[in-house]
């Protein structure tokens, strides 16, 4: 093992990392693949030659994300370092109530399955970091429903089989969870637009900057995931603390930890500035495909979940001259414009936008673009004769965007409701909506990165700024829930599961219509 695995193996094991899913089965070696016959290789030596993390095998790094209609269906993504290894999917309806604590069986025949979307990537030049990278896509599913999937399947000649087939052969179903090599796992679509779920409360973990050392978050988020306890996961940028680093290892060592969360809740990304070498390639190579609705590279995306419309883009295209950074400013923007303008908020009342580096900050030990007068991400780019060029508080406040998360600093702060600097109220009642109003007139901004990375905390300094409500210097990670008049939200700390900050946003039943 070469020194940049073994401080890898060391980082990951100290955060927590490599721990598995309470429950989870292990997946099979390579010789079970090869026993269990091919149905899918794709081509190239078994893993290249590559120097593997610890644990690697025909599949690694398991983690889902929302369709397109994330109330029908849902996509996931896996690697596999044997290219032998069968590449096709399944899902089944889960057996029994779905309660937490109760099993993951399989009831009859697989609703749908297929092959997945197979890309060999390598990394690195001298120490060469050779995988497959595969995605899937399950849809036609029935919302707020929960179902189990497991992924490098081996199908039978079944027929009428094939993707979204239902067939069988010898009298079996087409494709069992043996078939398989991967253990059982969860997955609870959406439910419709407008309604909340049925059984489960809706409970989305919100942070930023969470690496592979000191990721304080990751086993409270283990352990929330594992009683079904989360609904969806937002990781508002920075991600691993590099992808990039030890030819794409630490993209591996970090993807493989967070799977026991991110193979059961979808787990939902937007890029930040540890993302952006090379014009993000590292990001988009394991991303790109994986986001619904996504934009070029997954730089963003947009979905409904509930009461709840989000959306996720990528701050990190004013500050990088490259393709995917300058190079999409305005299809960005133009992109965020249209898509603010169909958001239906008489089913989705609260919008909820994220980037990475946030629009406002108070004053701590660094030189961030939040602090500045004139800051590119709020005010855009300060063209001569036209200032407030591009940038995205002016969409805002045009679409009534409810609550806007960034990250970048590692800590938390919540402002008041505010527009061009301008506090909209304070203390209580400040989020409150008059009667016969729909909206505050101004945004609440969130400070979350504060998840724990190896760069530790950025600790607040001096005097909070004008619109701060909040703001804390430790680790931790929001929990958002919402219901048709309320819109909350929960800071949690790491390690005590406290909640040392909460606030909730009001409207009345009144400010829109019932949903169809």
């Amino acid at each position: 093992m070469g020194a940049g695995a073994g401080f890898l193996l060391a980082a990951a094991a100290a955060a927590g990392l490599l721990a598995a899913a309470p429950g989870a089965a292990a997946a099979r070696p390579a010789a079970a693949a090869a026993a269990a016959g091919g149905g899918g290789g794709w081509g190239g030596g078994a893993g290249g030659g590559s120097r593997a993390p610890p644990g690697a095998g025909p599949v690694e790094q398991l983690r889902t994300a929302y369709g397109d209609d994330p109330a029908r269906g849902f996509r996931a993504a896996w690697s596999s370092r044997d290219a032998s290894a069968p590449s096709g999917w399944a899902v089944w309806r889960r057996a029994g109530a779905g309660l937490p604590g109760h099993p993951l069986v399989a009831a009859g025949e697989p609703v749908t399955f297929g092959g997945a979307q197979v890309r060999r990537h390598s990394e690195g030049v001298l120490d060469a970091n050779v995988q497959w990278l595969l995605t899937a896509r399950a849809d036609g599913l029935e919302p707020d429903t929960d179902y189990v999937y497991a992924v490098g399947c081996r199908f039978g000649n079944a027929e009428g089989g094939g993707a979204g087939g239902g067939g069988a052969w010898d009298g079996r179903p087409a494709v069992r969870p043996e078939d398989c090599l991967s253990a059982l796992h969860t997955f609870t679509t959406a439910p419709r637009p407008g309604e909340l779920p049925g059984r489960k409360p809706l409970r989305v973990a919100v942070y930023g900057d969470m690496g592979v050392k000191n990721g304080r978050s990751l086993p409270r988020l283990k352990a929330l995931a594992a009683a079904e306890n989360l609904t969806a996961v937002m990781h508002v940028g920075d991600l691993a603390y590099n992808m990039w680093e030890d030819s794409g290892r630490r993209s591996d060592v970090f993807l493989e930890g967070v799977s026991p969360v991110a193979a059961n809740v979808p787990y939902h990304v937007c890029p930040g500035n540890h993302e952006s070498f090379r014009d993000f390639a590292e990001y988009r190579a394991r991303f790109d495909g994986t986001m619904p609705n996504q934009g070029p590279g997954a730089m963003w995306h947009g979905f409904d979940l509930g009461p709840v419309h989000f959306v996720m883009f990528s701050s990190e295209v004013f500050f990088y001259s490259s393709r995917h950074g300058w190079g999409l400013v305005p299809a960005q923007h133009r992109w965020m414009r249209q898509h603010l303008a169909a958001v239906d908020r008489t089913k989705t009342p609260w919008l909820v936008t994220m980037a990475h580096r946030p629009m406002y900050c108070s004053p701590n030990d660094d030189l961030d673009d939040c602090h500045e007068r004139h800051s590119l991400v709020r005010n855009g780019l300060p063209l001569p004769f036209k200032f407030n060029k591009l940038g995205y508080e002016e969409l805002l406040q045009e679409f009534r965007v409810d609550l806007h998360v960034g990250a970048h600093e590692h800590s938390y702060e919540r402002t008041w409701p505010v527009f061009r600097g301008k506090v909209g109220g304070k203390g209580a009642g400040a989020y409150d909506t008059p009667a016969g109003h729909d909206w505050l007139g101004k945004t609440v901004h969130l400070v979350a990165g504060a998840a724990g990375c190896r760069e530790n905390t950025d600790p607040w300094l001096g005097k909070p700024g004008h619109f701060s409500a909040t703001r804390l210097n430790g680790y931790g990670f929001g929990l958002l829930s919402a219901s048709r008049t309320e819109l909350a939200f929960e800071q949690v700390d790491h390690a005590t599961g406290e909640v040392v900050d909460s606030f909730t946003i009001t409207k009345p039943a009144s400010a829109f219509a019932e949903a169809d």
